[in-house]
């Protein structure tokens, strides 16, 4: 089979192939071998499809879309996983403010129950006060103990995603 020089363009090879016989044919077996009893024939075909029209053409024509739309496809990935990374960032900030903010929270309700304690020593006021006040304080205290393990939770994320990514690194 011998194949056109155009096939290394993109288009379908169209197969080129070249056949032959040869043979003899005789009434008898003792002029079998003879020389007027002999014949052959040579011959060549190609094979190619009629009604195609443009069909390779277009299908090279298309090929560098196909190209683009792979890579528009690959950019919008990495850029959902830089939206994503840049989400959680945002949330990470989100919670160091509010941990912040009931860090702040405790600190004042420890400062107000011991403000509150010596002033009821003093007689100035109620110990119902002291009541709702070491309430707020414990509310406080018991969220921050929540805090406590959200960060320690948070903590262990970060490192077992930094080994994952120094074994990474590794193979």
């Amino acid at each position: 089979m011998i194949v056109p020089s155009h096939a290394s363009h993109g288009e379908a090879a169209r197969p080129l192939t070249l056949s032959g016989s040869l043979g003899s044919n005789s009434a008898s077996i003792a002029t079998l071998l003879h020389k007027n009893g002999t014949f052959w024939s040579i011959g060549a075909n190609v094979a190619a499809p009629v009604f195609r029209g443009s069909t390779l053409w277009s299908e090279r024509q298309a090929a560098p879309d196909a190209l683009e739309v792979s890579q528009a496809n690959y950019r919008q990935t990495v850029l959902n996983a830089f939206v994503r990374v840049a989400d959680t960032l945002q949330a990470l900030e989100h919670d160091a403010v509010a941990l912040n903010a009931q860090s702040h929270a405790l600190s004042a309700s420890g400062e107000s129950l011991r403000l509150l304690r010596a002033n009821y020593q003093g007689g100035i006021v109620n110990y119902l006060q002291i009541l709702i006040a070491d309430s707020q304080y414990h509310s406080c205290a018991d969220l921050g103990g929540v805090g406590y393990r959200a960060r320690n939770m948070h903590a262990k994320q970060l490192e077992f995603i930094g080994s994952c990514a120094r074994a990474d690194r590794i193979d």
